[in-house]
């Protein structure tokens, strides 16, 4: 396989894998309460990260990891204001990875 089939071959991956994210995503969080406050905190912060040049086709992911991180975090304290600060703390570091 040449390189630009291989690269061809990954994207396509890399977008199935993103599409099932974006699946289990919406049939198990969609109408949560912290996905809704996850989803409004970002358009509010952040206008911009669901574009592709923010964090775009990786949004999925990202909820999903903020929703993980913040239920496990917050298990015996619902904390808005702690909530906040780790999804301005977690969406920071990713962007400045990519």
């Amino acid at each position: 396989m040449d390189f630009v089939a291989g690269k061809m071959v990954l994207q396509r991956s890399r977008a199935n894998n993103q599409f099932c994210v974006y699946n289990k995503l919406m049939e198990e969080y969609s109408g949560t309460e912290l996905f809704r406050e996850i989803i409004h905190f970002m358009d509010i912060s952040f206008p911009e990260w669901k574009t592709n040049r923010e964090i775009g086709l990786s949004a999925a992911e990202f909820i999903s990891y903020c929703i993980e991180f913040l239920s496990q975090c917050t298990l015996d304290k619902r904390d808005d204001e702690l909530n906040h600060e780790l999804l301005k703390t977690i969406y920071l570091r990713v962007t400045e990875d990519s």
